[in-house]
């Protein structure tokens, strides 16, 4: 039996991935697929993974592992990660934990076999860390008394990275120096604008001396606007770029 793992969200690139075509062929095959949505969760929308909008594609999410993380655009800080799996999934984890055998304590042991607790219990590890779980609560219901819905902020998200987009074009620079990727449309990127440049690194801290907040990886700089910066601040920071690039 084979395996695939579909990629919602290119780390660097910062854009989105379909997989519909790979996710129906593979469990076709009798294979099982893995969705990671990495750390966008609520920077887009995952509920449809561009995958289409078919009931084909529903059910065929509902037979794929969904794993996930509220660490960056959620909020929720370390250790909050979870997994969604295929019903009546008997896989036996090769790395499990005590926690998982708590619900089998009582049941009469088969020597030399693992025990193995039904549904989630299956994958339970051993003592964890709960506070990012009281953290996730906390910002979950401040997200509700503001109204920040999922759709809200990827539609905010959108406006925003378009927006520098625009600006970044708009200076014109030498594309040996710094470029972005414009094969790829607005709708298709994720939560930041990645542009491609030699002196990633040497910008990043250009920028943060001027109080613009950035990261690099490799040659990528990463520029990634929160909700609540306002129009004429993202403008301010891309003007800052130009001048440090120039």
């Amino acid at each position: 039996m084979g395996s695939r793992k579909v990629v919602h969200e290119v780390y660097l690139a910062g854009i989105l991935v379909g997989g519909e075509r790979s996710l129906h062929v593979e469990l076709q095959r009798g294979g099982q697929v893995g969705i990671r949505l990495t750390s966008g969760v609520f920077a887009t929308n995952h509920e449809r993974m561009r995958f289409g909008q078919s009931r084909r594609v529903d059910h065929a999410h509902h037979r794929a592992f969904v794993v996930g993380g509220g660490y960056k655009y959620m909020q929720m800080g370390e250790g909050n990660c979870w997994m969604r799996f295929p019903d009546g999934c008997s896989f036996r984890p090769v790395i499990t934990g005590w926690f998982s055998e708590f619900a089998t304590l009582a049941d009469e042991r088969e020597s030399g076999r693992t025990a193995y607790g039904q549904g989630a219990a299956r994958f339970a590890g051993s003592t964890y860390d709960p506070t990012s779980h009281y953290r996730a609560a906390a910002v979950l219901e401040f997200f509700a008394s503001q109204g920040l819905t999922q759709d809200g902020l990827r539609e905010r998200s959108q406006h925003q990275v378009g927006l520098l987009m625009e600006a970044f074009d708009g200076l014109d620079l030498d594309p040996a120096v710094v470029d972005r990727d414009r094969s790829v449309p607005l709708g298709a990127v994720a939560g930041f604008l990645a542009l491609r440049t030699p002196r990633a690194g040497e910008l990043c801290k250009a920028l943060a001396s001027r109080g613009v907040m950035t990261d690099y990886r490799g040659e990528v700089l990463r520029l990634g606007p929160a909700p609540y910066l306002t129009d004429d601040q993202l403008r301010t920071a891309v003007e800052a770029l130009g001048d440090v690039v120039r």
